[in-house]
């Protein structure tokens, strides 16, 4: 039965999505940083094997992106979201309680994961809001993406708490129990597109919102292949790197000389920094300040504060560091949607960033491998991640150089 609301239920599903996105990739992606260095010590898995899951469930993730876009085109968000969260639970709970060893590691963890997290992940998210929001789109997306950085916030200190007072199988216990509101919301609360309720994007009817919208000028011809070689660029680099700091920040403190619990404050301190990138991305005009001069800028920032956390061995400098992080990664999650959607128009946006989410991921994916065997050679994990800092500010002073498309 068609169901009818007597108010524009994209605010309705801007909750239920942030729920959902909080609940799996907030979830998922900031507490096993925790978690792996609970397995760690329990069951002795080298960096090597570690990092080869990590990479892994990064790459799955991005893998299975053309996939979850075709089913959403047919079917909807509802069902990948509800895959998604359904492979989470499954993976999390044979985690916790099935005899564990390095290939089961590496099949739950990297491969089913990773999976889960791809199915009800940013494409997914984006979808939804694409959907519901037209002139609202960009501060829509702010909203619902500081679910991510509010999750990595609580989870990995939760996560501390419960390995602290049991063992690390209650990690995954607890990120099981996530997905399972998440699967929960997904049954009741989401709609796939306004038209499935009668309502329109914005509850805007065409003719008022087609006056009032500000829409990407189009050019004809093929897109701009220097304009997508610089986001590539940019967005290669800073996954690189973030992928690499959750997967070894808590590791890489402990060679330091500091806890776990102090990795896991700052783990939540990069979360609740990268909050308030986002929501400080929400409100930044535009027309003041371009899409890429804030892309630009945050993979700066994500460059400065790895570089602070590799190089400096005091807690202040490393505490500033993270924050540098946090803000960084902020604005980069909210500004690369809007920058390739100004650089190459409303129209091309979902076949570009498709693209490019794609490439990113086959090109970035291997960070955790790669510093987790550097790290292994060197006995250090300073040098590979302050190269890979190095590699995010030079993403960033490309993105000056982008060319964006003006208003019509």
């Amino acid at each position: 039965m068609k169901r009818h609301f007597p108010f524009f239920y994209g605010y309705g599903m801007l909750a239920a999505v942030w729920c959902i996105y909080f609940c799996v990739f907030g979830t998922v992606l900031y507490s096993t940083s925790v978690i792996n260095a609970g397995m760690q010590q329990a069951m002795g898995f080298s960096e090597r094997y570690i990092g080869l899951a990590g990479t892994l469930c990064t790459l799955v993730s991005g893998l299975v992106g053309p996939l979850v876009g075709r089913l959403i085109s047919k079917r909807g968000v509802r069902l990948t979201f509800l895959i998604g969260s359904a492979m989470v639970i499954a993976s999390s709970l044979a985690l916790a309680f099935l005899p564990q060893s390095v290939f089961s590691f590496l099949l739950l963890y990297g491969l089913v994961v990773g999976a889960g997290m791809g199915f009800a992940g940013l494409v997914s998210v984006q979808s939804a809001v694409n959907d519901w929001f037209d002139r609202k789109k960009s501060f829509a997306m702010a909203i619902v993406l500081t679910a991510g950085s509010v999750g990595g916030f609580m989870a990995p200190q939760i996560v501390e708490r419960l390995l602290s007072a049991g063992d690390w199988t209650w990690g995954w216990r607890y990120v099981a129990a996530m997905a399972g509101v998440a699967l929960v919301v997904s049954l009741l609360f989401i709609v796939n597109r306004p038209e499935d309720v009668g309502q329109f994007p914005d509850g805007l009817p065409p003719a008022k919102r087609e006056k009032g919208a500000a829409q990407d000028g189009e050019e004809e011809g093929p897109p701009d292949r220097k304009a997508f070689v610089l986001i590539l660029f940019s967005y290669a680099t800073r996954t690189y790197i973030y992928y690499s700091i959750m997967a070894y920040l808590v590791i890489f403190l402990r060679y330091k000389g500091f806890s776990s619990a102090y990795g896991a404050d700052c783990i939540a301190l990069i979360s609740l920094f990268s909050l308030a990138g986002r929501l400080l991305m929400g409100v930044i005009p535009e027309r003041r300040v371009p899409a890429n001069v804030t892309l630009g800028l945050g993979n700066i920032a994500v460059g400065a504060g790895g570089l602070l956390i590799c190089l400096f061995d005091g807690s202040l400098p490393i505490r500033i560091g993270a924050a540098a992080f946090g803000v960084g990664v902020g604005f980069v999650t909210v500004a690369l949607p809007l920058t390739v959607s100004r650089a190459f128009g409303q129209r091309r946006f979902a076949g570009i960033n498709g693209k490019l989410s794609l490439i990113n991921y086959l090109l970035a994916a291997g960070g955790p491998a790669i510093v987790g065997q550097t790290a292994a050679w060197l006995n250090d994990y300073s040098l590979p991640l302050g190269f890979s800092a190095v590699l995010v500010i030079a993403g960033g002073v490309a993105a000056f150089f982008l060319r964006l498309r003006k208003e019509s």
